[in-house]
């Protein structure tokens, strides 16, 4: 299936209800999202997750958070979405104080997180 040999690409090609995911972890909270260039279906904030529902795009997306004592930014730079169904799910972990390593999920297959230049900025 468009080389995502996994039934969450078959349940995502189906349903057709493409997704950008961003989940820190617990003990911080997502206060601002900005998405340029494209303008999306939706952006929601729940808490620590972020989702953005957009079909075929490369965008930069640009998240503000506050957790611990400390808040901060991270940019994912051009992040590529090639199709209307595709699911991508950036998973934060804390190492250190507000450092975060991501685990890169696309329709159930791991990608590497150097792949993508994330920038993290942390502010007191």
């Amino acid at each position: 299936m468009e080389g995502y040999p996994t039934i969450t690409a078959v349940r995502n090609y189906l349903k057709r209800d493409g997704q950008i995911r961003i989940d820190l972890p617990d003990g911080y909270r997502v206060t601002d999202v900005k998405f340029q260039p494209d303008d999306p279906e939706s952006i929601s904030i729940d808490g620590r997750t972020v989702v953005i529902r957009v079909g075929h795009t490369m965008a930069d997306i640009s998240l503000s958070y506050a957790g611990s004592g400390h808040s901060g930014s991270i940019v994912f730079p051009q992040v590529q979405k090639l199709n209307n169904w595709n699911r991508l799910t950036f998973r934060a972990e804390a190492h250190g104080t507000n450092i975060f390593a991501f685990e890169i999920d696309e329709n159930g297959v791991s990608r590497r997180a150097d792949a993508y230049e994330i920038q993290q900025l942390t502010e007191q």
